[in-house]
């Protein structure tokens, strides 16, 4: 029998911490055991665990407690393995122990190291590939709910779920015990399991590959592990009314099989500096599988965009907490724009400019796709570029209702989309190069490396390129004799939805826009408060060198979804996604209070970049009331 003692790896990645503040760092001085087994396989034994990995590289078994956390896959062999396109169970030929805590995997040029901690697991690949692009989990029957960990929401692990994804959702056990996993999707693959949802770990976020996925066994929960919270508001946008409290009448369930006996803090926050304006405390007394209610309420003054923060303490000790975002009074929240004197002057003289040269339009067909023709379309634009997009129509006669979609940010080789309805449909890249990249020079044409960072001038910024696209997109289709000119319409998500402002703003013909988690609103803001975020600066600050922030601030102004929005004259239809960091929420609020006729709102209020199911059946009856009709 061979016995391995726990060893750190010299270069290896070892986070600290995790989702939660409570979590226990590594007990370096606990004995992590590995042994090979009669058959090949490696039974790992930690204080938190005990694993089996089969001799090809697949995981066996996860036990927790003494509760199996992995039932058996197609395979008959293995709970968690690596799929190949065709969802078969993929594994290696060469596995071996490396050093004291790693266990490698070989096949041709990919690599997975599952390095063994005390109280977790993690594993990193290498060249994955599509053979072991997902590692998929089969949760054992005695998985009985997955719960996400920003939110607590529960993912149905019997019935297909509309979006299964999940940001390191905790695992709980009839037993008690709680497993954290890393972030996974759940899908429904009855040709693995066909009578339970299978999580599925893939290469989203960096995770695998530049970070490890960590696996993190809890055998005997502390509250922040054991307690879930059901947030719960009246109003199912999170858009409460004002002169009234706000009210979240919530719950709280304690799922271990200890009682707990601590506290959790309310606070009501501004939206940009946090700052409180309200707060409550609670006593969280609960006995095994109990819970109780937990009537979060406070009051703010002023109508705007806020924060709800609830925060598990113990001894004054912080263990958790949760945040999200919602609106008090937005009817009535006099939100200042930033908008020039000469705003509306500057985009007159940009479209005159725009449309002083034919479109001289240009459609190359492709093979069709559905019921639909398929062409590759490029128009000119403003100076002397040129516009490049995907063009598919319906078969039969027209003229049919048309939709300009615009795409979320970066520079991509751009898919045809499926098109389910008799419409005509228009994907551009806003950019001003091809669908296919094909005419993209071998190094970025922009100086900062990207079309957002460039703003030497109010004239020179290329988001006036971009915009400008978005406006000839729209001649291009009233130019089509098969569209109906009287339907044609605008939708994009992300980027694209703030583009959707812009273009409805600027083009009087379109008949109705559909925009979704909208990203560029309030860019003051974006620079001031969310430099950081993502989208559309990830940090790196746009602002040239020596200009100062005055002068930068003002460019920017021009270019704000919130300073076009007054002029839209259209109906507005929109999806917020409330917990997004990526385009940020409270600043998409924001620029939609400016519409004159205010919108349609349906918000995602747990989502976070993304539809969730109740805004993706908004955007489909969307889809089926202005554009199928």
């Amino acid at each position: 029998m061979m016995i391995l003692l726990l060893g750190l790896i010299p270069g290896a990645h070892h986070p600290q911490g995790g989702e939660y503040a409570g979590v226990k760092t590594d007990d370096l001085g606990a004995p992590v055991s590995a042994q090979r087994m009669e058959d090949g396989a490696y039974l790992v034994e930690a204080p938190a665990y005990d694993l089996v990995v089969n001799p090809d590289g697949n995981v066996r078994s996860l036990d927790v407690g003494g509760t199996p956390l992995i039932g058996v896959g197609p395979d008959g062999k293995s709970g968690a393995f690596f799929v190949g396109a065709n969802n078969e169970v993929t594994g290696f030929s060469k596995v071996e122990m490396r050093g004291a805590n790693e266990l490698v995997c070989v096949e041709d040029t990919t690599e997975v190291r599952y390095l063994f901690f005390a109280d977790r697991i993690e594993m990193v690949r290498s060249r994955a590939g599509d053979r072991y692009r997902n590692w998929v989990w089969v949760p054992s029957a005695h998985i009985t709910r997955s719960v996400d960990a920003p939110h607590d929401g529960v993912i149905d692990l019997i019935e297909k779920p509309f979006d299964g994804y999940q940001a390191s959702p905790r695992w709980f056990t009839d037993s008690g015990a709680v497993v954290y996993m890393p972030y996974l999707t759940w899908q429904s693959r009855a040709e693995i399991l066909a009578d339970r949802n299978v999580a599925v770990l893939s290469r989203g976020y960096g995770e695998g590959e530049k970070t490890p996925f960590v696996i993190r066994p809890v055998p005997q929960p502390e509250p922040q592990d054991a307690l879930v919270f059901d947030i719960q508001c009246e109003d199912p946008n999170f858009m409460l009314p004002g002169g009234e409290p706000i009210r979240f009448p919530s719950r709280v369930e304690n799922i271990s099989r200890r009682a707990v006996d601590v506290s959790a803090r309310f606070r009501l926050l501004t939206f940009l500096d946090r700052e409180p304006v309200a707060t409550a405390c609670y006593d969280v007394q609960l006995a095994p599988g109990k819970s109780q209610a937990l009537p979060l309420s406070g009051g703010v003054k002023e109508p705007g965009v806020y924060r709800a923060e609830l925060t598990l303490l113990k001894d004054d000790s912080s263990l958790r907490t949760i945040e999200w975002v919602f609106s008090y009074d937005w009817e009535n929240w006099k939100m200042p724009l930033t908008r020039p004197a000469d705003f509306e002057e500057f985009w007159e003289k940009t479209l005159q400019k725009l449309r002083s040269r034919a479109l001289d339009a240009a459609l190359t067909p492709q093979p069709d796709k559905g019921g639909h023709k398929v062409y590759k379309v490029n128009f000119r634009s403003l100076g002397q570029g040129r516009c490049y997009g995907w063009y598919l129509v319906p078969k039969g006669e027209g003229p049919f209702p048309a939709l300009l979609m615009l795409p979320g940010n970066g520079v991509y080789k751009m898919p045809i989309y499926m098109v389910h309805g008799r419409y005509a449909l228009l994907v551009i890249q806003v950019h001003g190069y091809d669908v296919d990249l094909s005419n993209f020079p071998s190094e970025s044409p922009w100086k900062s490396g990207d079309y957002w960072g460039e703003w030497d001038s109010r004239e020179a910024a290329y988001a006036r390129v971009v915009y400008a696209n978005c406006v000839r997109a729209v001649d291009f289709l009233m130019s089509r004799s098969e569209v109906d000119k009287e339907a044609v319409c605008v939708t994009g998500g992300s980027q694209g939805g703030g583009l959707s402002i812009v273009t409805a703003a600027l083009e009087p013909r379109l008949k109705a826009a559909l925009v979704e988690y909208p990203g560029l609103c309030k860019i003051d803001w974006l620079y001031r408060w969310f430099l950081d975020a993502p989208f559309p600066w990830n940090g790196h600050d746009p602002r040239p060198q020596g200009m100062p922030e005055e002068a930068f601030l003002k460019i920017l102004s021009y270019y704000d979804p919130a300073n076009f929005a007054p002029d839209i004259r259209c109906p507005v239809n929109a999806s917020i996604a409330l917990q997004d960091s990526v385009t940020i929420s409270g600043a998409a609020l924001a620029a939609l209070r400016g519409l004159k006729t205010p919108p349609t709102l349906v918000n995602g209020v747990w989502a976070s970049h993304r539809a969730d199911e109740r805004t993706n059946q908004a955007h489909l009856d969307w889809i089926r009331e202005v554009l199928m009709k």
